[in-house]
């Protein structure tokens, strides 16, 4: 029903920037395991030493995406 599936604009908004974070496509296909991976793949690439300092920024938004996408996988 219309009631189970409305979100909030503005969580829809997060949602959407999150998947675009960690490179998902669809809601539907994304597991804790899966999700994990890519936060891992992304840290070990955006971390604060292994590049420059603006990473740090990015670092803080794969953890905020992540904790955002969590509550959401497929079980």
């Amino acid at each position: 029903t219309y009631h189970e599936t409305y979100e909030e604009p503005a969580m829809v908004s997060e949602i959407q920037q999150a998947m675009a974070l960690f490179m998902f496509d669809n809601l539907e296909d994304i597991t804790l395991e899966k999700l994990d991976k890519q936060r891992k793949r992304l840290l070990k690439t955006f971390h604060p030493d292994e590049g420059s300092s603006d990473d740090t920024g990015f670092a803080q938004k794969i953890n905020v995406a992540y904790d955002t996408m969590s509550i959401y996988p497929a079980r």
